[in-house]
């Protein structure tokens, strides 16, 4: 199972039709202010208002660690969830920039504040590129009757170790370094 950068690509261009979906769909509030209560979001900014930062951290990191579960276990549904998972992964992005750009937030403010972990992003779009890999990997199986090589398997773990790594990296550096600019 070789790193695949076509199969980065369509996660990518997949998010990325997410994201201008949620920039177009996106609504805020008649004052100008947007919605925060739902779920993760508001708990992370309950916990950073408190200055609870390792609260913060541990909850952008599972969450998504949780995408990228998705992400890379979709690969054995043959990616449907994968796509859906940019999908919406992409539609939260584009609506939160969006909704903040309406509330008076420049690009510049938001990209001094987005851009230092954005790096998290490529983590994602690499768990789901892994989550395609494995469907095709499975598709081999079920056609050809191909089965993975040790060396498949080795690399699938260090990829799979790589995108937690960078996931909880850049939550480490969204709560303790970007969060103090």
């Amino acid at each position: 199972m070789k790193v695949s950068l076509k199969y980065f690509g369509v996660a990518f261009l997949i998010w990325v039709v997410g994201a201008m979906a949620g920039v177009v769909l996106s609504t805020s509030n008649a004052d100008g202010s947007f919605n925060t209560d739902h779920g993760i979001e508001q708990d992370i900014v309950k916990a950073l208002s408190s200055d609870n930062n390792v609260k913060a951290f541990i909850l952008i990191a599972s969450n998504n660690l949780k995408v990228a579960a998705i992400n890379i276990i979709g690969g054995v549904l043959f990616g449907i969830p994968i796509v859906l998972s940019m999908l919406f992964n992409g539609f939260a992005f584009g609506s939160t920039y969006s909704q903040l750009y309406s509330a008076g937030f420049s690009l510049d403010f938001m990209a001094k504040y987005t851009l230092p972990h954005s790096f998290e992003l490529v983590a994602i779009w690499w768990s789901a590129m892994i989550g395609f890999m494995i469907a095709r990997k499975l598709i081999l199986i079920i056609r050809k009757h191909q089965m993975p090589t040790i060396n498949e398997y080795k690399l699938l773990i260090i990829n799979i170790l790589t995108v937690c790594c960078v996931i909880v990296l850049a939550a480490f550096v969204e709560v303790f370094i970007t969060v103090n600019l």
